[in-house]
């Protein structure tokens, strides 16, 4: 009788510490890393929407961005923007570019376009705004895909 209740308990203890452990891994693996965070990154610039403004851009422009300063496009028909590109074609400074949603939520990014490039740049995923920043900006920032962009008008 004695050694059924010592096997009892040993079995009962290796499956509470089983129980414990497993539960804690679980834990610890559903834990979010802050590298994985969305975080929100707040830019300053001015809304183009006309055809014409945007494809314009930044072309011509020779004065280097501020860290903050961006031109944010706004494309209406949203899902209907896959085949719209960019290019450096006449555009003199770096710049990175941040495909958003209607959430204004990264669904897509290309870094450090090159100054003058005629290479078309697509989104991979359906947006509804882009925005120009600062070549740079997006690894220094560590902006990555969900990560929210606020935008603040010019003064």
């Amino acid at each position: 009788m004695c050694s059924r209740n010592v096997t009892v308990i040993i079995v009962c203890t290796i499956l509470l510490y089983w129980l414990i452990t497993t539960s804690q891994k679980e834990r610890f693996e559903n834990i979010t890393t802050p590298s994985t965070i969305p975080r929100t990154h707040i830019f300053t610039g001015k809304v183009v929407k006309t055809p014409e403004q945007r494809a314009r851009g930044f072309m011509f422009r020779k004065k280097p961005l501020s860290q903050n300063e961006a031109l944010l496009f706004d494309y209406p028909k949203e899902g209907q923007n896959r085949n719209i590109s960019f290019w450096m074609k006449n555009t003199y400074i770096p710049l990175d570019l941040l495909f958003l949603n209607h959430h204004f939520r990264v669904v897509d990014l290309h870094s450090n376009m090159i100054p003058l490039s005629t290479e078309s740049i697509f989104s991979n995923k359906e947006f509804r705004y882009a925005i120009e920043i600062k070549g740079g900006e997006i690894e220094k920032r560590d902006i990555k895909v969900n990560d929210k962009i606020q935008m603040t008008k010019f003064k």
